[in-house]
């Protein structure tokens, strides 16, 4: 079980992103070259942002839990709801945005499964982390 090794929990991230893209790119291949430019301009400063964004909470968590180490369980809790709820935001504003651009509805599919696939990859390492954490 992910919980039991962090390690195990990483490798099934990482093969969940594996996973996600291969599906990713097949769906952006039935995509008309308009609809691909209008993804694209659409998403261009937004997958920059949000990025930035989940690496910022990323690095906030890991220098508190450096600097409050008696805080560490509460701190990864708090990060682990935070990281979520951006990330569930982020993947409902993403969504809309695609309905209202009009994308094809097996693209919007595709997304999904492939949101799927990855939220169930990073839950893997945080069941991992958390479970560490309590130890």
């Amino acid at each position: 079980m992910a919980g039991q090794d962090p390690l195990l929990g990483i490798v099934i991230l990482f093969a969940a992103i594996v996973i996600s893209r291969v599906i990713s790119e097949k769906s952006l291949k039935q995509l008309s070259s308009d609809d691909k430019a209008r993804l694209l301009d659409s998403f261009s400063n937004y997958r920059m942002a949000n990025s930035a964004l989940l690496l910022g909470l990323g690095i906030v968590w890991f220098v508190a839990i450096k600097y409050l180490p008696q805080w560490h369980y509460t701190l990864t809790a708090i990060f682990v709801v935070s990281f979520l709820g951006v990330s569930i935001l982020i993947s409902l504003l993403s969504y809309r945005k695609m309905k209202g651009l009009n994308l094809p509805e097996n693209y919007i599919k595709s997304y999904l499964l492939s949101l799927a696939i990855q939220y169930f990859g990073v839950g893997c390492v945080f069941v991992s982390v958390l479970v560490q954490a309590a130890s």
